[in-house]
């Protein structure tokens, strides 16, 4: 699994560690105004929400993960089905 980089704030002090994180890092701004952040949203609550649905995607297993749950994922299609009967 490749590395994540996550961070969140709220103020001027967080801007410094947006701009370090580089642009692969999920950076999220939290409230109104202008930002270096990628991502920005509302509020403290919109936080609460994201981190809750980043969790629910992690405990999930890779497979679901990649397939959105609906199906196996298969990267050789020459390997054995681990779903046959």
């Amino acid at each position: 699994m490749p590395d994540f980089h996550l961070a969140i704030g709220d103020d001027r002090t967080d801007e410094d560690l947006f701009a370090a994180m580089g642009p692969e890092a999920w950076t999220i701004h939290v409230g109104a105004g202008p930002s270096q952040a990628r991502f920005q949203i509302p509020s403290p609550a919109d936080v609460h929400q994201v981190l809750a649905e980043l969790a629910a995607t992690l405990q999930r297993g890779p497979d679901e993960r990649a397939s959105g749950g609906a199906a196996e994922r298969r990267d050789d299609p020459t390997a054995p089905r681990t779903d046959a009967p």
